[in-house]
């Protein structure tokens, strides 16, 4: 039975503060529960609404797994959404090692969680290598950005550092902008690659512009201004790894 000091320190987590100094985070949601579950990571505590013990589906059967019904009222406490589902986990964060070499994206003060999270699902769709972040972008353990990756933090490995900081030998720096080439003509890469995505609002900052190696733009009606960060770095990543590695790009060395 968890006690009432323990359940206090667990509601912490809503908060970033206490978020950034724990090793632990909260995930709300049964889907992207028993996704973490599936891709290896199991929870210290589950809680499910008492009232709706259905929830329980495969993440019951963990023995490893430490299940407490608690009332909606408690279920509320521990989730940020106006209607919350009626599990939520308790997980240690990942600890994944960061590849020195590969594929990469860099997002360079991104500010929205739901873009954030979309990019890092994205991402491990596209056996993306890793994720650059700079640290004026979001919270990674946001639980807006959790939701929206289904659980995809828990695969992709992140590193918040700035990009002047980033030391790959080989390595193409492409900068998503307005005025670019179009990615369609991008055919020879090197090594290692880093995409470059910018804020909502103001793309990518010109001290990064600078840094790249190739200006780059997704080609779009003149109806509209620009694309949503994450449909643009869903398109980007494809038509780069297409036309770097072919029809294979998902069985890439």
């Amino acid at each position: 039975m968890l006690n009432k000091n323990r359940l206090k320190e667990i509601k912490k987590l809503t908060q970033k503060k206490f978020r950034n100094t724990s090793s632990e985070i909260l995930v709300e949601g049964k889907r992207i529960i028993e996704q973490i579950i599936t891709n290896g990571y199991y929870p210290e505590i589950v809680f499910i609404n008492e009232s709706n013990i259905e929830v329980k589906s495969i993440i019951a059967k963990e023995k490893r797994n430490i299940i407490e019904y608690v009332s909606p009222q408690v279920i509320e406490q521990l989730t940020e959404t106006k209607s919350p589902q009626d599990i939520v986990a308790l997980f240690k964060k990942p600890k994944l090692c960061f590849p020195t070499k590969g594929n990469f994206l860099y997002l360079d003060a991104l500010r929205d969680p739901g873009n954030m999270g979309t990019i890092f699902r994205t991402a491990a769709s596209f056996n993306i290598d890793g994720i650059f972040i700079s640290e004026d972008s979001c919270d990674v353990f946001s639980p807006k950005v959790i939701r929206s990756s289904l659980g995809a933090i828990y695969t992709v490995p992140f590193k918040i550092i700035e990009l002047t900081k980033i030391n790959l030998p080989d390595c193409d720096i492409f900068s998503t902008e307005l005025n670019g080439l179009p990615i369609t003509e991008i055919t020879q890469f090197k090594q290692n690659m880093i995409i470059v995505v910018g804020n909502e609002a103001n793309g990518v900052s010109e001290q990064n512009s600078k840094l790249a190696t190739q200006k780059i733009t997704i080609p779009i009606s003149p109806q509209m201004e620009s694309l949503n960060a994450s449909v643009a770095t869903s398109i980007c990543l494809f038509n780069l790894l297409w036309n770097k590695y072919g029809n294979k790009f998902l069985n890439r060395p």
